[in-house]
């Protein structure tokens, strides 16, 4: 029985390990996607700003 809960705890911990650096990486994920989507836009915007004064 004791082979049992020290078999269950190892596999507990890795489920947690691999859960925590999972969601380590979708939080990391998430913060980087505001500065790339202004960085995205920025440059999107630099590049019609031409037509768009031609249009004005």
């Amino acid at each position: 029985m004791e082979q049992l809960r020290r078999l269950d705890r190892i596999v507990t911990k890795t489920g947690k390990a691999v859960s925590i650096v999972v969601g380590v990486v979708g939080i990391i994920r998430i913060v980087s996607a505001y500065p790339i989507y202004i960085h995205i836009t920025k440059k999107q915007r630099e590049k019609v700003a031409l037509k768009i004064y031609k249009h004005t």
